[in-house]
């Protein structure tokens, strides 16, 4: 077989599913973290946390986006400036956190949901609110 000439790169899939959390450990204490919703892939930069005993990933995203946390990634990531931290799985696992019981979880995940939900459709009306606002001042000061 002729070489092509182009170089030859191992792909290494992270498989991420439904409810997994996956995070950029060069970013967790920026709280770069989220739940799919979706079975897929992630780039090889992510770390996919599965979560045990029926734990809601839901009410731990939510609690891995708090100033408290991210604080807490943040001094427990390693580098010398925050362009190199990182935030390795063997770190992050030896972070304790505390939750409620599993119900509970499920309840202020869902909870929360709601208001990002609530927080979407109103954020999408006052941006038409004020696209209209400007198309009315363009016509009546053209």
């Amino acid at each position: 077989m002729k070489d092509s000439g182009l170089v030859r790169i191992k792909l290494v899939i992270c498989l991420v599913k439904k409810d997994d959390i996956a995070y950029n450990s060069m970013r967790m204490w920026q709280a770069a973290s989220g739940v799919s919703k979706y079975d897929g892939i992630v780039s090889p930069a992510y770390t996919v946390l599965v979560p045990a005993n029926g734990e809601s990933s839901t009410f731990f995203g939510y609690q891995f986006k708090q100033t408290e946390m991210k604080q807490i990634f943040q001094r427990n990531s390693q580098g010398l400036t925050s362009d190199t931290w990182n935030l390795k799985y063997p770190l992050l696992s030896r972070i304790k956190t505390s939750a409620p019981e599993r119900t509970e979880q499920i309840k202020i995940g869902e909870f929360l949901t709601k208001l990002d939900n609530l927080i979407a459709v109103n954020q999408r009306k006052l941006e038409k609110l004020q696209e209209l606002k400007k198309g009315y001042l363009q016509k009546m000061f053209c």
